[in-house]
């Protein structure tokens, strides 16, 4: 009695010790099914995990060689003594199994086995059943006992225990992998300044928190409505590759669901194709990165480092990774744009600052005129500009007697940026030629310059004024500008000032008409852009009203000095128009003639 005490003593130190807590998942089952043949000495044992959620039951473990192939295969619903055990939570044996309709008899015809006699007991811990553990076929005694029963009772409830507690271990593990991995990512998007960069810190950020030795992201290129490889780790890939239309990625992208493969034969959709090769095993995940019901690429994982099978929880556990880089990675979109901005109202900033400096500065020494100007960029930067020339001794237009001064008023096509880069050259293009030539000739000289130069179809309108103060003249030419206005103090008639020429940058060798027109001392010169006209002109912006909107304006202001005068049309002009920011550059000089 005391030898067989011992004995059995010794077979509960055998199993405690054969399933220590800190063993690998899969080395738990295989040293469960050996160590459970061993015990009740039977010729194989294999090892069924139950998953209720899916009412799943698959095989583990087995000490079968010719079942290799099996494992990871779901046994079918209601087949085999396995089932009616995890129906009925409860062991079952047979010594004569042939004769029982539930034997299924296939997997004996498919590997060439002969089962004699079976045992099949529950695995169940805390009245949760974990799976099943099936002994075939005793050696050395014809059929299996109840004592070989209440061993296996034993055996399977310790390792039922040994491998829940595991299971958790490995769930919290994997927790932690995830966790650690979304931090990893939020980090990420704080450093790393670009997109090629973000999604190659991704990927080894995944490889090393999940241990895996193969990583790669798939983005969809909007622009070519293809997928391309946008980061690898553990794969000779090229970014930007294209990604085959029949390859698992493609199928992911167009089903936004991912795919989770242990059998390919099995698991694999049809007109999928996947190439193993170099692969250490045929198990994979590929997972949808999804942003806001949209689908942005696609994920995969292959090869883990402990060479096993990836599991559900893994699954999930990528699918979340999935819509986390989607998100990390809208973020770090959303910074770079952001960075971006600042960078922009910045550079738009210092461009404003120095177009406000470039602007003509109109000397406060002027004997005979009196000018005062307003310039309001639409956006930032404008289009917009004006410009004066002075004539002194030595410094005069051919032909040109001195104590004269030209104004020009020019208005670039478009608006902010590419307006103010164009304005700078065609400013001083015009300031070359005003040395030399005036009015007419000016504009046909600077306008073959304007149009070598001219890039995307900009072009310039532009009105310059050329005032004889000694003979009380002014010279004008219009390259396609608007009307410009000379108000008549004595008698309060405003005059339009036009003149033939289409705007600078056109045409090459256009012509350009001169006109002339003389002024008393008290009138008033008005120069003003496009800008200025349209918004005064109503719903219809129609710069006919706002000419005469602005006429009604100035005549009924005439007693302010010019600077309040410039403040009053400046109220008219956003009083009528209701939106935050100017629709167009306003431009206006007020020149009093003395």
């Amino acid at each position: 009695m005391i030898e067989s005490e011992c004995i059995e003593i010794f077979k509960l130190r055998e199993i405690y010790d054969s399933l220590p807590p800190d063993m690998d998942l899969d080395e738990l089952y295989k040293s469960v099914v050996f160590l459970s043949k061993k015990i009740l000495n039977c010729e194989e044992s294999s090892l069924l995990l139950y998953d209720e959620r899916k009412n799943v039951l698959s095989f583990k473990a087995t000490t079968d060689g010719k079942m290799k192939d099996h494992i990871g295969i779901s046994l079918p619903e209601n087949s085999g003594f396995a089932w009616d055990v995890v129906r009925k939570k409860d062991f079952f044996y047979s010594n004569d199994v042939k004769q029982d309709p539930r034997f299924y008899k296939e997997i004996d015809e498919e590997i060439g086995f002969s089962t004699k006699n079976i045992l099949c007991c529950p695995m169940i811990v805390n009245d949760e059943l974990v799976g099943v553990l099936e002994l075939v076929n005793s050696i050395d005694r014809d059929n299996f006992s109840d004592y070989d029963q209440a061993v296996a009772t034993v055996l399977s409830k310790m390792a039922a225990s040994s491998i829940s507690n595991r299971m958790l271990y490995e769930k919290l593990n994997k927790r932690v992998e995830e966790l650690t991995t979304l931090f990893e990512l939020s980090k990420i998007a704080l450093y790393v300044d670009n997109n090629s960069l973000f999604f190659k810190s991704v990927v080894e950020i995944i490889s090393k928190c999940l241990n895996v030795d193969r990583v790669s992201i798939m983005l969809h290129n909007r622009m070519k409505n293809r997928l391309e490889i946008a980061a690898t780790y553990g794969l000779d890939i090229p970014v930007g590759t294209n990604v085959r239309d029949d390859s698992v990625s493609a199928y992911v992208f167009k089903k936004m669901e991912p795919l989770f493969v242990n059998d390919p034969e099995m698991d694999i959709p049809e007109g999928v194709e996947v190439n193993f090769r170099g692969y250490r095993n045929q198990s994979f995940i590929s997972v949808p990165i999804m942003f806001n019901s949209q689908c942005m690429g696609v994920l995969n994982l292959t090869d883990k480092k402990s060479r096993n099978y990836f599991d559900e929880f893994e699954l999930q556990v990528l699918s979340t990774l999935g819509h986390q880089i989607a998100g990390v990675f809208q973020s770090y979109n959303m910074k770079i744009e952001e960075e971006k901005r600042k960078r922009l109202k910045q550079e738009l900033f210092i461009a404003a600052d120095i177009q406000r400096r470039n602007l003509a500065r109109i000397p406060k020494d002027l004997d005979r005129v009196e000018i005062v100007s307003l310039y309001e960029p639409a956006k930032d930067v404008g289009g917009d500009f004006f410009d004066f020339y002075r004539c002194v001794r030595g410094n005069c237009p051919l032909g040109m007697s001195e104590n004269r001064i030209s104004i020009v008023i020019a208005d670039v096509s478009g608006k902010g940026i590419p307006a103010a880069i164009f304005t700078g050259t065609v400013k001083n293009i015009l300031r070359a030629q005003s040395r030399v030539r005036c009015c007419s000739e000016l504009f046909t000289l600077s306008n073959d310059f304007i149009y070598e130069e001219s890039e995307y179809g900009m072009f310039v309108t532009a009105f310059f004024a050329n005032i004889d103060m000694n003979n009380r003249i002014i010279r004008y030419s219009s390259a396609g500008h608007n009307d410009q206005m000379l108000i008549k103090r004595e008698s309060k008639v405003v005059l339009k000032l036009k003149a033939g020429g289409k705007p600078l940058g056109i045409i090459e060798g256009a012509g350009f008409d001169m006109r002339q027109i003389d002024y008393a001392p008290g009138d008033i010169l008005v120069l003003f852009t496009d800008g200025l006209v349209e918004t005064l002109g109503g719903e219809k912006f129609d710069p006919d009203l706002g000419f005469d909107r602005l006429s009604e304006i100035i005549l009924n202001n005439l007693d302010l000095d010019f600077e309040r005068l410039l403040n009053v049309i400046r109220n008219e002009v956003r009083n009528s128009y209701d939106e935050s920011e100017l629709f167009d550059d306003l431009t206006t000089l007020i020149i009093k003639l003395k």
